[in-house]
């Protein structure tokens, strides 16, 4: 019997233990009420109160770190209804800080579009939301567009100065957060090789999530009352960290709540993050927001040993999930052809050449190129055929998948 390809059903889950304070609250509160998965309400849920308190806290050391992420929801069309958890959450969030805590902008129309809706913010976060990640890309590789500059720029800083053919555009306290979804099939080709090489894709934090067996063909809404004591316990701690930036007249800093949580942290920083290995780029800075931000969702203002090693246990995920969703990189058509038949085919799998051309799209590239691509293969002895089934001829390395 043949065995399946690689998928991101394989990845591992996230771990349990990311659920915390208000962040487990809200998941278990509509847990029951949407077929979205528990990991996308997550994912939803720190990314927009990430933004919401970045103005007001950082991390403790030399960087000043502010919490605010990038997040990339993939799951399959449709059924993973990953577009639910943004709704959810950022209904909840705007109606807990209110329009000055937060503001979320759907899409846009340019990249110059952006930078306009957040200056106009005048320092009040906002959250870029995309349905689907691929138009994001597609609108800031527009000729004569900013490109994907000024995201890399404002996923560190809270300032930016752009040319216009009329004067300049210039951001002045500007707090960005980005939240997006893409299927399993397209996350991977909406990636060029300068958003590898400049490291883009490495500021994005990867959620994936099975296809849930539940179907609710009535789903109800979530319990009032519970929704609403969720929103007090957010206001609670936004004002908390708000007054307190108020009082001081700067941001309020999270640091380690002892010697065993900042050695936890420095000995994972050491021992397990691998400098030379893609997959642990920028996997620290992950980790130094979402310690924030769990802190914070248990209302604490430091970082205990509990935080740092559920913390720990979601960049393992991560590294994992970034291993079988690489962006598969090529200079032409029939090699992302090439890359993408390796990826479907995996260290064990085998395919029919149907199943092959339907699991790579090959139809946007034609049959000709899909062809090239696989016979190419074959006379590098990278691939095999038995009669009209075509498996690999050895396991190859995860990065090379």
């Amino acid at each position: 019997m043949r065995k399946p390809p690689k998928t991101v059903s394989q990845a591992p889950a996230i771990p349990a233990s990311v659920m915390v304070g208000i962040v487990k609250d809200f998941v278990e509160t509509h847990a029951t009420t949407t077929e979205c998965p528990p990991a996308f309400m997550w994912s939803s849920f720190v990314t927009l109160f990430g933004a919401a308190i970045a103005p007001y806290v950082a991390r403790n050391n030399a960087l000043k770190t502010q919490p605010r992420l990038y997040t990339a929801n993939i799951g399959q069309s449709g059924v993973t209804r990953r577009s639910t958890g943004c709704k959810r959450a950022s209904e909840l969030l705007r109606s807990a800080v209110g329009i000055a805590g937060i503001q979320v902008v759907n899409g846009f129309g340019s990249m110059e579009g952006l930078l306009r809706a957040l200056q106009q913010a005048q320092g009040v976060p906002v959250l870029n939301y995309f349905d689907e990640l691929e138009l994001m890309f597609k609108k800031a590789s527009v000729p004569g567009s900013a490109g994907t500059t000024p995201l890399h720029v404002l996923y560190e800083e809270n300032a930016y100065s752009h040319t216009l053919r009329q004067g300049n555009l210039s951001l002045v306290n500007a707090h960005l957060a980005l939240l997006g979804n893409a299927t399993t099939d397209r996350f991977s080709d909406i990636w060029e090789g300068e958003h590898i090489d400049s490291g883009f894709f490495s500021r994005w934090m990867l959620v994936t999530a099975p296809v849930e067996t539940r179907r609710m063909p009535n789903p109800q809404l979530p319990d009032e009352t519970r929704v609403s004591h969720l929103g007090s316990k957010i206001k609670e701690i936004f004002d908390r960290v708000r007054t307190q930036y108020i009082a001081q007249g700067s941001p309020v800093l999270i640091g380690f709540a002892d010697e065993a949580a900042e050695k936890m942290w420095s000995d994972y920083y050491i021992d397990e993050i691998d400098p030379s290995d893609p997959s642990y780029n920028r996997i620290d800075t992950i980790g130094e927001r979402l310690m924030m931000i769990l802190a914070l969702a248990q209302n604490q203002t430091v970082i205990d040993i509990a935080t740092v090693r559920a913390v720990i246990e979601f960049l393992r995920y991560q590294v994992a999930v970034r291993r079988i969703l690489a962006p598969q990189v090529a200079e032409n058509p029939t090699a992302r052809v090439q890359k993408k038949i390796l990826a479907r085919l995996g260290p064990d799998g085998a395919l029919t050449r149907r199943e092959l051309y339907r699991a790579v799209h090959a139809d946007r590239y034609g049959t000709h190129i899909f062809d090239m691509a696989l016979s190419g293969l074959q006379n590098l002895a990278i691939v095999k055929s038995d009669g009209d089934v075509y498996s690999l001829t050895t396991e190859l390395p995860v990065e090379t998948l």
